[in-house]
């Protein structure tokens, strides 16, 4: 697989807060959509721009593209306004000296659309730890009906921190107001994990839950600590695309300092979260588009007749499905704000089901994007290939030692030194260690006390036949020590690429 690394929003922060510095400028956007969290009025103008009929795909430095004004808070860049190309034609067609652009839609109305932000990120004493991304293969609408949804938690996620199927019963959610085109707000009482790092015990929350259409969704609870709130940025990109940005935050300090780590190790864990929930999306999504396929779901109180048992695509009878409720019927009075104008293919609602291996991309959809994982992931595959030249090396020291009658003292001193500098680098990686779970410091420590037990013998007793077994036995330790790390780090690694861990947490 071929690996670049490229530019993330993604980039965490694990200190006190600084005030955020806003900026407004002008930048290029495809227009197959936008990386970067949307506004009401940014969505507005983008559904009556024209698209390039080019047959040529756009260069970055081409006219046909779409800009986008945006402001940029807190290292999110907010798109406010569109200009349109200034010309539909082909690309060799454009005079860039004389032709100019043209703003799209109510460029002063779009600015004037305040943007969605979350205020307790300005207030004193805030900070947030840590910041997530994952590009997803379903759409937009289909991710927000997700992650408003809480009841799902508990059984869809269960093996991970957020799930636990003894902890499922029913939720009562009720929405207080609405906030059209598209948000709502309201409240609901979810069961908590127990959390040392955070200091409670298993609890219950009353969650306050506010939508802010297009690109916020903020869950704020109490603790017995103070406050914190997840901050979810739902972004189309394309339809059948999306983009998730998450955002944790809280007002009081931990004990236990968010490292890089920690950091690698929620990286990790929200991805088990999504991949448990990928498969069921993209399904669900495919049956609505088969009955009506508009590109948003408007098939959601469709019947279906033509099956047997009639009834309704959704079933929703209970409490915990009105803010799925609020969200579609108020989706379907606003779809024509969305910034995809062309409709979807006929085929693509009834395109055969994505391999598990395209679907589960980890390292198109997150690690690629993501400095942190990107280097985590560089640093585990160098340390497998010193897992595997060391273990080589070591299984031929062995062999030399074991058959020689009488090893020489220095080739014995040299691989104590080789064992302890390899356990020293496997001991000083972040990678290695209880947070990850790849490798315990146990297994990485054998070649160090190996080494240490082996130089005391030669110093105790050079020539005795203890030394020449301990001689022998440093490398042969050694070598058995890389081979079970090698092992392990390729678990590791395919655990920033693709693996089925969520499929076996659901099944256990």
């Amino acid at each position: 697989m071929k690996r670049g690394s490229s530019a993330s929003p993604t980039r965490a922060r694990t200190g006190w807060r600084r005030s955020p510095r806003v900026v407004s400028r002008w930048t290029p956007r495809a227009r197959r959509g936008s990386s970067a969290p949307t506004t009401a009025g940014s969505l507005q103008a983008a559904a009556s721009a024209p698209s390039c009929r080019s047959s040529r795909a756009p260069s970055p430095s081409c006219r046909c593209t779409a800009r986008a004004r945006t402001r940029c808070v807190r290292r999110r860049a907010w798109p406010t306004s569109f200009s349109e190309p200034p010309s539909a034609g082909p690309h060799h067609a454009h005079s860039p000296s004389r032709a100019r652009r043209r703003p799209v839609g109510n460029a002063s109305l779009a600015e004037s659309v305040p943007l969605p932000l979350a205020p307790e990120l300005d207030a004193e004493g805030w900070i947030y730890e840590q910041d997530y991304m994952r590009d997803l293969p379903y759409d937009y609408t289909t991710l927000v009906e997700n992650i408003i949804d809480p009841s799902h938690v508990p059984v869809s996620h269960h093996g991970t921190v957020q799930g636990d199927r003894n902890l499922a019963q029913p939720i009562a959610t009720s929405v207080s107001e609405r906030m059209p085109p598209i948000g709502f707000q309201g409240k609901t009482e979810v069961p908590l994990h127990a959390s040392s790092r955070l200091s409670f015990a298993q609890t219950k929350a009353v969650q306050t839950v506010t939508f802010t259409a297009p690109s916020l969704l903020a869950y704020r609870f109490s603790v017995p600590a103070g406050d914190a709130s997840a901050l979810f940025y739902p972004i189309p990109v394309a339809r059948g695309r999306s983009r998730i940005l998450v955002r944790r935050a809280r007002n009081f300090r931990t004990e236990r300092v968010m490292r890089t780590a920690d950091l690698v190790a929620k990286h990790l864990e929200n991805n088990i979260v999504f991949d448990q929930d990928m498969a069921f999306l993209c399904g669900q999504e495919a049956r609505l588009q088969a009955l009506r396929a508009d590109g948003w779901g408007g098939a959601w109180r469709a019947k279906r007749d033509s099956e047997v048992g009639g009834g309704r695509s959704y079933v929703m009878p209970a409490e915990a499905d009105r803010f799925v409720i609020s969200f579609r019927k108020q989706l379907d009075a606003a779809a024509a704000a969305l910034p995809w104008r062309s409709p979807p293919l006929a085929g693509e609602a009834h395109a055969p089901p994505m391999p598990r291996t395209v679907l589960l991309d980890r390292y198109e959809q997150h690690t690629k994007k993501c400095p942190t994982c990107m280097a985590a992931l560089k640093l585990t595959e160098r340390l497998i290939g010193v897992s595997a030249s060391t273990s080589q090396v070591s299984l031929m020291a062995a062999l030399v030692l074991a058959v020689t009658p009488a090893p020489p003292l220095a080739l014995s001193l040299a691989c104590a030194a080789a064992a302890a500098a390899y356990s020293a680098v496997l001991l000083r990686a972040y990678l290695v260690g209880p947070i990850i779970g790849a490798l315990s410091n146990r297994v990485a420590a054998v070649p160090l006390a190996a080494s240490a037990a082996s130089a005391a013998i030669l110093a105790l007793a050079p020539g005795g036949r203890a030394a020449r077994v301990a001689a022998a036995a440093t490398p042969l330790a050694t070598a058995l020590c890389a081979l079970y790390a090698r092992r392990a780090l390729d678990g590791l690694r395919a655990r920033f690429i693709y693996t089925e861990e969520a499929k076996a947490l659901q099944i256990s």
